[in-house]
């Protein structure tokens, strides 16, 4: 399975990579976005130190893991809406004669991984930051940065994954992904403008709000307990995963073409 992966991998990047313009021209839009996003924040807390003790420098760290998350849970979303775009044209039928996992279909096959390598660029300029400004106290600190960090990319998957697969249940493309757009917005609030229980409830139903201020939370409020809190969203997300993927498996001959 992995070997198929990264030759999948390859090919994609080289089929990507031959259309420069495309590829530049995308890269130059979401620095550009992501510059003017920073850049209207700046502005926002000019007038203010913080907001809700939020300041800016959280708020920039929790913009770079954002970008990194969004770049990279973005491969996926696109993999998984070729992948309903080709089912609902009728064009899956040769795929399935293939001997391979359906997951890899689901998953890999459509992958984008020129997003994929723009994501880790971004991820280690977050960690460039991040030891450069002596943020990081001692190492316990840096093992609990990237445990914080792989939840909230689980979480993103998982949450990505059940968005989108709400095709399974429609008689046509639904178009998740505009909505998971403006949904993922919410990520850019600042976690302690709400009161701690609010912060609690909302964390364990609506985890998909904090994975960008989760590993901030972390790494410079010291709020351990979150990790621990974060199983409870992280196994029900898992659960309901796991539910449509036994969907996939028994309704997806029956999409139309």
């Amino acid at each position: 399975m992995l070997k198929l992966i990264f030759k999948n991998f390859k090919y994609r990047l080289l089929s990507e990579m031959s259309f420069k313009a495309d590829f530049l021209g995308e890269l130059f839009v979401t620095i550009s976005i992501n510059i003017f996003t920073i850049c209207l924040f700046k502005v926002i807390f000019s007038y203010s130190r913080n907001f809700g003790f939020w300041s800016f420098d959280d708020f920039f760290l929790a913009s770079l893991f954002y970008m990194s998350f969004r770049l990279f849970v973005e491969c996926l979303d696109d993999n998984m809406f070729e992948f309903f775009e080709t089912v609902f044209e009728g064009k899956f039928d040769s795929y399935l004669c293939k001997p391979i996992n359906l997951l890899f279909f689901v998953l890999f096959y459509f992958f984008r991984v020129t997003k994929l390598i723009i994501a880790v660029v971004i991820y280690f300029m977050l960690i460039f930051y991040i030891l450069y400004n002596n943020i990081v106290t001692n190492f316990s600190d840096i093992i609990l940065f990237f445990v914080s960090s792989f939840i909230s990319i689980t979480i993103g998957i998982l949450f990505t994954f059940i968005m989108v697969s709400l095709n399974l249940f429609s008689q046509k493309n639904l178009y998740i992904g505009f909505h998971m757009h403006h949904f993922s917005q919410l990520c850019y609030l600042p976690p302690t403008i709400f009161s701690q229980n609010l912060f609690k409830i909302l964390f364990i139903t609506v985890p998909y709000m904090f994975i960008s201020s989760l590993p901030v939370l972390i790494l410079k409020y010291k709020q351990y307990n979150l990790i621990t809190l974060s199983i409870i969203p992280l196994l029900i997300l898992f659960f309901i995963a796991y539910l449509f993927w036994k969907k996939y498996k028994t309704l997806l001959k029956s999409f139309g073409g």
